[in-house]
């Protein structure tokens, strides 16, 4: 994955950073949000109070 050493970058390097924004591969983010999951939709246990009070 990724881009080979000689790919040269057309453009300016604002909009060079708004393409590199759209080129992360999907396989890498749905891995990404698969490990989030659960740290995500899991409900807080009763010793968790803290660190639900310091996101709210």
């Amino acid at each position: 994955m990724g881009f080979p050493d000689t790919f040269r970058i057309p453009v300016s390097d604002t909009q060079a950073y708004k393409q590199f924004g759209n080129s992360v591969a999907v396989p890498v983010f749905s891995e990404v949000a698969r490990i989030m999951r659960p740290h995500i939709t899991r409900e807080a246990a009763p010793n968790d109070e803290v660190a639900v009070r310091e996101y709210a």
